[in-house]
C-alpha cells in the first residue's frame, strides 16, 4: 500500500486543529475525490440566513408603522415602547426554551415550525386594533423568533468550519441587517402602497416561501444530507471532532460530557455569566436601533416615513461592513475578545455623536460609523459563544444568555428610550445611555480574553498531540 492516502491523512488531521485555510476553505484534489463538491454547505447554510433576513423584516416592520400607530392609536412615547418591547418579553422567554428544544427535537422540523409560527404572528399583527391586541400579538411574534434563534445559531455551529465561524455568522448577520437594509424602504413602500396593516399581510407572505426554502434545504446534520458530498461530510466530522471543547482538560483530548453534566458546569461557569452581562449590553444599541432609529428620524428630525427608510440604508450596510470586518479580524488574529473591545470603544462616541449634531449629512455619516462598531461587535460575542461551550448542550447555553442577555436588553431598552423621551423630550439621553452599555461591554470582552486563551492552548495541544499521533503511523507505514 502506498503512503500517499496516509499523508493525506495526516495532513488533514493537521490541519483540522490548527491552520487557518482560506475561506470558504479548501481540500487538496486527491485522486479519488478531486472531482466532488466540498462547499455544498454553504448551500445548505443559505436557508439559515434567508430566515435571518425574514427574521428581522418581520421584527422591524413594527418600527417603522411606529409613527403612524402613535398617531393612530394616540400613543405616547412610554405606551409605544412598552408595544415595542412586548414583542422581547417574548423573545426573552424564547431562546431559552428554543435552546432546549435545539438539544432535543430535530432542527429541521422544529426549526421549520418556529418560522410558520412568527408567519402567521405577522399576519394577525396586521389584525390588531387595540394596545392590547398588540401587546399580546408581538409577545407570542417575541416567542417564536426568539425559540428559532438558537436552531440558527446550532446549525452554524454544526454545519461550519471551526475556522470559518467568524466570517460564517458574519454573512448571517450580513443577512440580518440587509433585512434591515432592504426593509426599511420597502417597508415604508408597502405602507403607503398597502397602509400599514397590509405591509403586515405583504411581509408574511414573503416568509412563508421562506419556510418552504428552509425545509427542502436543512438537515440536522451533514451525514443526514443527501446532497453533500462523502468527502465534505468526512471533513467537516474530522474538524469538529478535533474543535470539541473537553470537559477534561488534564486529559489531553476532546470528552464528552452528558447534558445534565454541561448544564451543572454552566451554573458555576463565571465564564457563562460574564458573556450573559456582555449580550445584554451589546445588544441593547442592536435593539434600541431596531425599535427606535426610524420613530428618531421621523419624531426629532422630522423626516417622512419613506425618508426614514431611505436615510437608514447606509448606516445599516455599514453594520454588514462592520460585522464583516469584525469577523475577519477575529478569525485571522485567534483573539476575537480582544477585536470586540476595540470595536466596542470606537461605537460608543460615534452613537453620541450621532443624535447630537444637526445636520443630516453628520447624522448619517455617525450613525454608520456608530454601526460599523457597535453592531459589528456581535460578531465577536456570538462567535466566543461557539467556541467557548460543547455541541452537548450548545443550544441550551445560546438560548439561555439570547433569553438572559439578549431578550432582557430588548425588554429594557426599547422602555428606557420612550421613557427618557417623556421625561426629556429627546431622544438624546436614551440613545447617550445605550453608548455607555456599549463601552461596558468593551471592558467585558477584556475580562473574557483570559478563558479565549485558556480553551485556545487546549485545543492546540490537542491538535498537537494529535498530528504527533499521525506522524507515528506515517513512520510505521
Amino acid at each position: 500500500m502506498t503512503q500517499g492516502p496516509r499523508k493525506r491523512e495526516a495532513s488533514r488531521q493537521a490541519r483540522a486543529g490548527v491552520a487557518v485555510e482560506d475561506w470558504p476553505a479548501r481540500e487538496g484534489p486527491g485522486p479519488e475525490e478531486g472531482q466532488e463538491k466540498q462547499r455544498f454547505r454553504f448551500v445548505v447554510l443559505s436557508a439559515v440566513w434567508l430566515a435571518g433576513l425574514l427574521l428581522i423584516l418581520d421584527r422591524v416592520n413594527i418600527s417603522l408603522a411606529a409613527p403612524i400607530l402613535m398617531d393612530e392609536l394616540r400613543l405616547n412615547g412610554t405606551q409605544m415602547g412598552m408595544i415595542l418591547s412586548a414583542f422581547f418579553w417574548g423573545y426573552m422567554l424564547g431562546n431559552p426554551l428554543g435552546g432546549l428544544f435545539a438539544d432535543h427535537l430535530g432542527l429541521r422540523r422544529a426549526g421549520t415550525a418556529l418560522l410558520v409560527g412568527w408567519c402567521l404572528f405577522t399576519v394577525m399583527t396586521g389584525l390588531c386594533t387595540t394596545p392590547r391586541q398588540f401587546y399580546l400579538v408581538r409577545f407570542l411574534m417575541g416567542l417564536t423568533e426568539g425559540a428559532s434563534v438558537p436552531f440558527f445559531q446550532k446549525l452554524q455551529r454544526t454545519w461550519l468550519l471551526p475556522q470559518e465561524r467568524g466570517r460564517g455568522y458574519a454573512i448571517f448577520e450580513a443577512f440580518v441587517k440587509l433585512g434591515a437594509c432592504i426593509g426599511f424602504p420597502f417597508i415604508g413602500w408597502l405602507i403607503t402602497l398597502f397602509a400599514w396593516w397590509g405591509m403586515f399581510f405583504a411581509t408574511a407572505a414573503l416568509t412563508s416561501l421562506g419556510c418552504i426554502y428552509f425545509y427542502v434545504m436543512i438537515r440536522d446534520s451533514p451525514d443526514g444530507h443527501p446532497w453533500v458530498s462523502a468527502g465534505e461530510k468526512e471533513r467537516l466530522r474530522e474538524a469538529l471532532e478535533q474543535d470539541e471543547v473537553t470537559n477534561a482538560p488534564a486529559a489531553g483530548q476532546a470528552q464528552k460530557a452528558s447534558f445534565g453534566e454541561n448544564l451543572r458546569q454552566l451554573v458555576g461557569d463565571w465564564a457563562f455569566w460574564l458573556l450573559a452581562l456582555l449580550a445584554f449590553l451589546t445588544t441593547s444599541f442592536y435593539f434600541a436601533g431596531m425599535t427606535w432609529l426610524p420613530g428618531y428620524l421621523a419624531k426629532e428630525r422630522g423626516y417622512t416615513v419613506m425618508k426614514t427608510g431611505i436615510y437608514l440604508v447606509l448606516p445599516y450596510l455599514g453594520s454588514i461592513a462592520g460585522g464583516i470586518a469584525c469577523g475577519y479580524l477575529g478569525d485571522r488574529s485567534g483573539r476575537r475578545s480582544l477585536v470586540g473591545a476595540a470595536f466596542c470603544a470606537l461605537g460608543c462616541p460615534a452613537l453620541i455623536g450621532a443624535v447630537w449634531v444637526e445636520s443630516l449629512t453628520g447624522v448619517v455619516v455617525l450613525l454608520t460609523i456608530a454601526l460599523f462598531f457597535a453592531i459589528g461587535a456581535l460578531n465577536s460575542l456570538v462567535t466566543l459563544i461557539y467556541d467557548l461551550f460543547p455541541l452537548e448542550s450548545f443550544g441550551t447555553r445560546v438560548g439561555l444568555l439570547g433569553g438572559l442577555g439578549g431578550g432582557l436588553s430588548g425588554v429594557i431598552s426599547p422602555l428606557l428610550i420612550g421613557f427618557l423621551l417623556d421625561v426629556t423630550g429627546s431622544f438624546f439621553w436614551g440613545f447617550t445611555v445605550i453608548a455607555l452599555f456599549t463601552l461596558a461591554g468593551g471592558v467585558n470582552f477584556l475580562l473574557l480574553s483570559a478563558r479565549e486563551k485558556n480553551i485556545r492552548q487546549e485545543r492546540e495541544a490537542r491538535a498537537a498531540l494529535s498530528a504527533g499521533v499521525a506522524a507515528g503511523v506515517l513512520q510505521k507505514g
